[in-house]
C-alpha cells in the first residue's frame, strides 16, 4: 500500500505507532519519538527523543527481506531502551521517595549487547521452531496423516 494513500479517501497513512512501557506508553513517528510515565506520586514524566535507527544508511532498508529484519530489531532496541527508560524513572521514584521525598534526574539505561543478544535469541528460536515444525513430516507416529499415505502407497 502506498504511505500517502489510505483506502479510507481524505485520509493519509500517519505513521505513528508506538508500545506500553511501565506506567507509560511510547509513541513514534519516523525519527522522532516521546515515553510518557506516570510517577507513582501522579507526577507525568515525558521524554522527547530522536531515533535514527541500529544502521543509518538507508540502503539496506530498500532490500524487502532484510527490511523487514532491519525494522524488527529497530523496534525491539527502541522499546528495549524506552521500557527500560520508564522502568528506571517508576524504580527511582519509588526509592527516593522512600528515603527523602526528593525527586531524581533519570538517565537512560543503555542496552548492552548480551541484552541485546538475549532478546533476539530468544524471539528468533521460537519463530524458527514454527516455521519448520509445519514442515517437517510426522516422525513415525502410527496414527498420523503421513504414515498412514505411506501405507496406501505401498499397498
Amino acid at each position: 500500500m502506498d504511505r500517502e494513500a489510505c483506502p479510507v479517501k481524505g485520509t493519509a497513512y500517519s505513521g505513528i505507532g508506538g508500545q506500553a512501557v511501565m506506567e507509560g506508553v511510547m509513541m513514534r513517528n519516523k525519527d522522532l519519538y516521546a515515553v510518557a510515565v506516570r510517577k507513582p506520586d501522579g507526577e507525568i514524566v515525558v521524554k522527547k527523543a530522536e531515533y535514527k535507527g541500529v544502521i543509518k544508511s538507508d540502503t539496506p532498508y530498500k532490500i524487502p527481506v532484510i527490511r523487514g529484519v532491519l525494522s524488527f530489531i529497530d523496534s525491539l532496541v527502541l522499546g528495549l531502551s524506552t521500557l527500560n527508560y520508564s522502568s528506571d524513572i517508576y524504580i527511582q521514584s519509588e526509592e527516593t521517595e522512600k528515603e527523602d521525598g526528593e525527586k531524581p534526574e533519570s538517565e537512560e539505561t543503555p542496552i548492552t549487547e548480551p541484552v541485546l543478544a538475549r532478546t533476539l535469541l530468544s524471539a528468533s528460536v521460537p519463530a524458527m521452531r514454527f516455521c519448520s515444525v509445519p514442515s517437517t513430516p510426522a516422525m513415525g507416529r502410527a496414527g498420523s496423516r503421513c504414515s498412514r499415505m505411506a501405507s496406501v502407497r505401498q499397498a
